[in-house]
Formats: structure tokens, C-alpha cells, sequence
């Protein structure tokens, strides 16, 4: 575990930092200091499903998983420091790398959510990799 003493200092300096993670199996909030040492995480485990010939997650999943870990990082840190935490100085946020999330300009998803497991554009990604003489790996396209 963190040092409290170490904690209670970072919190006062502004020195927390939120990571969050969309990754395969897990969403992950954790919170780090400014020498990326971890002080404390929250995890809500996720699964993919296939649905309509595409690997995909739930977009309310997505939602539900990213306040469910931020709320089992806040409850986490106040069990280990007894502080509750309210103020991050910075937040990143990470996804998988070849996962899609679409919006329109109004912020609705124009597509379910597209996943790494999605392997249907070889055509596509051959193409293009041709083209430009640099690999361009599986993309997510209804048509070619």
C-alpha cells in the first residue's frame, strides 16, 4: 500500500493523477502520483459478445463499467487513506487499440461499439496496405 503520510501530501500538492482503461476484459480507473507510483485502482470486469456478425460491448456496459470503477477507486482510497477524493490534477484515458467508438457530431454513437476481435476487413486492410506501403490492420467497415 501507498504511505498515508506520502498520500494526505499529494492530495494537498495537487499530485493525483486518473488513469482510466477500457481494456478486453477489464475497465480500470487508478489513480497514480506524479512519479507514477499507484496509489490505489478500481476494476468492473466486462466481456465482448457477438452480435449481428460483429464482436462488440455494450455501450451501457461501457458507462456502467466506467462509474463502477471510479466509484470502487474513490471507495478503495477512502478504505486504505481515509480521505474521500474529489479532485484529480489530470485524468488519461486509454482504450483498446483497435476497439472504435463512432459519434456524430451531436456525441450519438453512429455504430455499436467495434472491438480487436473484429478480423471482417482483410480486403480492406490489404488495400490500403498496399497503397501506402505501410501495414493498415483490420479496420471496421460495413462495406468495401
Amino acid at each position: 500500500m501507498y504511505d498515508k503520510d506520502l498520500f494526505l501530501e499529494k492530495v494537498k500538492e495537487n499530485n493525483i493523477y486518473l488513469g482510466i482503461e477500457l481494456g478486453s476484459t477489464r475497465i480500470k480507473a487508478i489513480a497514480i502520483d506524479n512519479r507514477a507510483k499507484i496509489i490505489s485502482n478500481g476494476i468492473y470486469e466486462w466481456k465482448s459478445n457477438f452480435e449481428n456478425g460483429y464482436w462488440t460491448y455494450d455501450f451501457d456496459l461501457l458507462i456502467k463499467g466506467l462509474q463502477s470503477s471510479f466509484k470502487n477507486l474513490k471507495e478503495n482510497i477512502f478504505k486504505d487513506y481515509g480521505y474521500k477524493i474529489s479532485n484529480f490534477k489530470a485524468i488519461g484515458i486509454s482504450a483498446m487499440m483497435h476497439g472504435l467508438l463512432a459519434f456524430d457530431k451531436n456525441m450519438n454513437l453512429l455504430t455499436p461499439f467495434r472491438t480487436w476481435r473484429n478480423t471482417n476487413t482483410d480486403k480492406a486492410s490489404l488495400f490500403l496496405s498496399e497503397l501506402y506501403e505501410y501495414n493498415i490492420p483490420h479496420m471496421i467497415m460495413k462495406k468495401w
